[in-house]
């Protein structure tokens, strides 16, 4: 049945075979469950994901606002994307075609060849000469009737149907005239042994008839020689663009290309921009180009952004050549300068793309870096990137990164007098210096947030290895002589692990990492 035709079990020993859409049914069920299976679990996962959410505890007030807009961009409001909505309906449609071939498999019937219905005679035993008659008169008859020198001159479907009844006529007249054959039949369901069974694909009814082979092969015509080569070539020529992590080949092409030896930490924020990502952004209105140029000149002109570009930049006139990459080095500055307020719906949109490509393009910039063994370099890019999710322009003081404070809030703590990080962390007095004039709960976020800053301790310790344990400690030598190699060996411990980075203006959730 699972094969397609009917009277399968003989079928080794009949020129024809009388084909239904039973065979097909079972196997399209089989072929679309492996199919929609692991795809229903994915769009299943996505969903339990957006209705469990990611139960984040917001630690100061800033935080606060930041997570609802996360659970909202990550709840059920995520999915709706082109590609999540055609995954459901592929889902949803490939299983009611699966219940549809599932009903015809339940109203079709297992169809096996009973040589005594064939030939219209009662059951019993094969040794009685009275069946024996009844057998051969039946046979005679019925071979009279169906031979297909009585049919010529009918149409095809007719001679073909006429053809098949007069061999399964035979068939049955052989089984029940011969004891060996009979006694086969019986243990195999088969004359001719189960060594002929044969086992196929099953096809629609359809697809076997005379009249439907010509658009069954213009269909497979097209389908062999146009659909699959423009699929192959397509997916091969966007793969073919990418490289490790899904980061674009002329990205990294380009981060070789700029991050040079003492490339400062200002023309940084251009690089990342000129990634290959954002050379496609969406175009955009006038007034949003007049506003991101009024946005510019304002940055520049109160030195929060690099007067002039990189030289090589310049050179190539690559903001020129990608203006997506120019708007989305002004949209960088803006965030990095905290004046998103002043953006339009469609260009903090841009901003959060860039944003959220920035992490794994900010990696491949010091992978870029640290082949060449830029020391320099690689200093600035983490610097950079620290930048990045705090929100803080390079040359602003590291304060701001603890919330409500300003660079007016550091101008009464003293200006560049101000106290340290480091001191505002540990040192009670010095934070309410810094804090005056805050409500208590302004105090008590930046309280929280010195508690989220890591508080490291660095032991080094130098000399000649007499042993390596197991455990990775070392014991040194009391003493070192001329000649003798030096280690210097570098324990950092940390007081405590607080989870993700207090970073309330990216718009992700951000883990700690260490370079």
């Amino acid at each position: 049945r699972g094969a397609g035709p009917r009277g399968r079990g003989c079928a080794a020993g009949m020129g024809r075979l009388e084909y239904d859409d039973t065979g097909f049914a079972f196997f399209g069920i089989g072929l679309g469950t492996c199919f929609l299976l692991p795809l229903s679990l994915h769009v299943a996962w996505r969903l339990l994901a957006a209705a469990r959410g990611d139960n984040l505890t917001a630690r100061t007030r800033l935080e606060r606002e930041k997570i609802v807009k996360v659970e909202k961009e990550k709840g059920f409001r995520a999915l709706l994307t082109r590609n999540f909505l055609i995954e459901t309906a592929v889902v949803v449609c490939g299983w009611l075609f699966v219940l549809y071939l599932y009903s015809i498999a339940e109203t079709g019937e297992i169809i096996q060849f009973d040589p005594w219905e064939v030939l219209g005679v009662e059951q019993g035993s094969v040794d009685d000469r009275i069946i024996q008659k009844k057998i051969k008169s039946a046979y005679r008859k019925l071979s009279l009737l169906h031979h297909p020198d009585r049919n010529v001159g009918k149409d095809v479907a007719e001679q073909a149907q006429a053809g098949m009844l007069f061999e399964r006529i035979q068939k049955a007249h052989e089984i029940l005239t011969n004891p060996d054959a009979y006694q086969l039949f019986q243990t195999t369901g088969s004359p001719d042994g189960s060594r002929d069974m044969e086992v196929s694909i099953g096809l629609p009814k359809f697809l076997l008839e005379k009249k439907n082979h010509n658009l069954v092969l213009v269909v497979y015509l097209l389908i062999l020689v146009v659909l699959v080569p423009i699929s192959v070539g397509s997916w091969y020529s966007q793969s073919k663009l990418f490289g490790d992590r899904l980061i674009m080949n002329d990205s990294y092409n380009i981060y070789t290309y700029l991050l040079e030896k003492g490339i400062k930490l200002e023309h940084l924020p251009e690089v990342l921009a000129l990634s290959a990502e954002f050379r496609s952004l969406p175009p955009r209105s006038a007034a949003d180009k007049e506003l991101l140029e009024k946005l510019s000149q304002q940055m520049k002109t109160e030195g929060k952004m690099a007067r002039e570009s990189f030289r090589k930049i310049v050179q190539a006139d690559m903001f020129k050549r990608w203006p997506g990459c120019g708007r989305a080095n002004v949209l960088i500055h803006v965030y990095l300068n905290r004046l998103t307020d002043e953006l339009t719906p469609a260009l903090k949109e841009d901003l959060e793309f860039i944003l959220n490509k920035s992490k794994l393009l900010i990696e491949a910039m010091n992978e870029a870096v640290s082949y060449s063994r830029l020391l320099d370099s690689v200093h600035n890019i983490v610097k950079f990137e620290q930048c990045m999710v705090q929100a803080i322009w390079g040359t602003e003081s590291p304060l701001k990164q603890l919330p409500h404070i300003t660079n007016e809030q550091i101008a009464k703590a003293g200006g560049v007098q101000a106290p340290s990080i480091q001191r505002v962390i540990s040192v009670e007095e010095e934070r309410e210096k810094l804090c005056e004039g805050f409500d208590s709960l302004q105090k008590a976020d930046v309280t929280a947030a010195t508690k989220l800053l890591p508080q490291m301790e660095v032991k080094v310790t130098m000399g000649v290895i007499a042993e390596e344990k197991r455990d990775g400690t070392l014991t040194f030598e009391e003493q070192a002589c001329e000649g003798d190699i030096m280690t210097a060996f570098v324990e950092i411990y940390r007081e405590h692990n607080v989870g993700p980075v207090h970073a309330p203006y990216l718009p992700f959730q951000k883990n700690e990492e260490w370079f």
